[in-house]
């Protein structure tokens, strides 16, 4: 389905999924990151 002039829904939907795709690789990131804190501690 191509945008209409009126209603670009394909640009908010890819927008929305460029931003999905941020949020899940932030929280990817993040769980690296306490897992490596986590058994940084645990070797102590």
């Amino acid at each position: 389905m191509a945008p209409t002039g009126g209603k670009p829904v394909g640009a908010i939907f890819t927008l929305a999924q460029a931003l999905a795709l941020r949020v899940v690789a932030m929280h990817v990131n993040m769980n690296e990151i306490f897992n490596g804190l986590t058994r940084r501690i645990e070797e102590q």
